[in-house]
């Protein structure tokens, strides 16, 4: 059995209304069905659990009462750091969210210009990604954080609080707003509250749970690549806006044209599409950022050599000019390995240990980390983020050297890449790199 922690009703994830008797009470929306095609996958059957509040859900994942917390969660630092979360299931991108002010606030202080919102009393949803956006945009002002959207409106109305986020809601609770509006009790303004970390959705899991994220992203990517999600949220906006759950004007799946799924992985007998690995290889390849290892092989368990390393953070700093067929043994070969060399050493980009080295040694852990951590130095990139090594087993044999850099890593570029376990001294495998270069070339490096 997976069990699925759900709250609240939102356009991804609703419950069934009333008049459709045969499934009424029940969850539906790209979340949920999303939900029980994984478990399909697992071989178990799903069961959804109710809370009354985001944070409700996100602590009975956090305790282990159940296995997944399931909503459109916006992966971001904050839940990184307390969850396992996995990879972006989002085929669109949602940035902005919209501002609602209350009419008649007890304050006496009407919002009338958007500067106004930065000492203003804004009311969010505790646990929500859109109160930490508002905290984020408007750093000095009092964020009232309330158990749901409900507690937000009622707020609003009340005058209790100068302004209101509300995390995603369906066409009941736009229903309800709408409401407060005609008796003059809320606004609806143009100001918006920006997403600045914006990195897609995700399904969030217990700190630790890395077998069962991995499984996972594997199979949300296969499905993702398939087509299998775009007809799914087709599908079932369709349905949503059936049964008036949002309306047909906020239908926003419909236009996308599925892409032929290009797959770089199937050039490569030695890779398989069915592993964790997949998606990443595929992004390194695609992105060339790594090469095979010959013509029809990656070698993905393979140990990753120095010159391979460095030849991938050459092609982040220049956006990727090589070809996928070209060869490792060509490269060192050319006058483009040369230029390399010289290009990492003068910017002083070189672990503390890693000043000697030949182009064929094999790369460590904290090798390749502090070799991103400087290079993110370099670039100016925000290396203040810091995890726990101790999640891990064997993060305390980091060398004192590589310490901060494996710290840094730990905090987002690490996560699900080794099922929980550092070797700081072995090598890192080749298909290992490519989700750490991934999550670096995304999150930090914001490709």
């Amino acid at each position: 059995m997976l069990t699925i922690s759900v709250s609240d009703s939102a356009r991804f994830n609703y419950i069934v209304p009333d008049q459709y008797a045969s499934l009424a009470g029940t969850r539906d929306g790209p979340v949920p069905e999303l939900c029980r095609r994984l478990a399909k996958e697992l071989g178990v059957k799903v069961e959804f659990v109710e809370y009354g509040s985001t944070q409700e859900q996100l602590d009975a994942v956090a305790a282990g009462e159940v296995d997944l917390a399931a909503d459109n969660f916006v992966i971001n630092q904050e839940r990184l750091a307390l969850y396992e979360m996995t990879e972006n299931f989002d085929i669109i991108g949602v940035e902005l969210y919209n501002v609602f002010l209350s009419k008649r606030p007890v304050s006496g202080k009407k919002i009338r210009k958007e500067k106004d919102l930065e000492t203003a009393r804004i009311a969010v949803v505790k646990g929500a990604v859109q109160a930490n956006s508002t905290a984020v945009q408007y750093p000095k002002a009092e964020l009232h954080e309330l158990a749901n959207n409900q507690a937000v409106l009622d707020a609003l109305a009340a005058g209790e609080v100068d302004a209101g986020v509300f995390s995603p809601f369906d066409q009941s609770f736009a229903d309800k707003i709408s409401k407060e509006i005609l008796r003059g009790k809320v606004a609806q303004c143009n100001y918006k509250v920006k997403n600045r970390d914006y990195r897609g959705f995700g399904l969030i899991l217990m700190k630790g749970n890395t077998e069962l994220c991995r499984y996972l992203n594997t199979q949300i990517y296969s499905l993702i690549e398939s087509g299998w999600m775009l007809t799914c949220c087709k599908t079932e906006e369709i349905e949503a806006v059936e049964r008036r759950i949002i309306l047909e004007s906020a239908m926003t799946y419909q236009n996308i044209k599925e892409k032929k799924a290009d797959c770089p992985s199937l050039d490569f007998t030695d890779l398989d599409t069915g592993k964790w690995y997949h998606q990443y290889v595929d992004y390194a390849l695609d992105n060339k950022l790594m090469d095979g290892t010959g013509d029809e092989t990656f070698s993905p368990d393979g140990t990753l050599t120095w010159e391979q390393a460095i030849t991938a953070l050459w092609r982040l700093e220049n956006k990727s000019k090589s070809t996928r067929s070209q060869s490792y043994d060509k490269i060192v070969k050319s006058k483009l390995y040369t230029q390399v060399t010289e290009w990492v050493t003068s910017k002083k980009i070189l672990p503390a240990n890693g000043s000697s080295f030949s182009p064929d040694d094999k790369v460590t852990w904290e090798q390749v980390t502090a070799l991103l951590y400087q290079y993110a130095a370099y670039k100016k990139y925000d290396v203040t983020a810091k995890g726990d090594l101790s999640i891990y087993t064997g993060g305390s044999k980091v060398s004192d050297w590589a310490n901060g850099a494996m710290q840094w890593a730990s905090a987002d570029i690490l996560r699900n890449s080794s099922e929980g376990t550092i070797s700081p001294a072995a090598g890192i495998k080749r298909c290992e790199f490519a989700a750490v270069v991934m999550r670096f070339a995304e999150d930090v490096a914001k490709w």
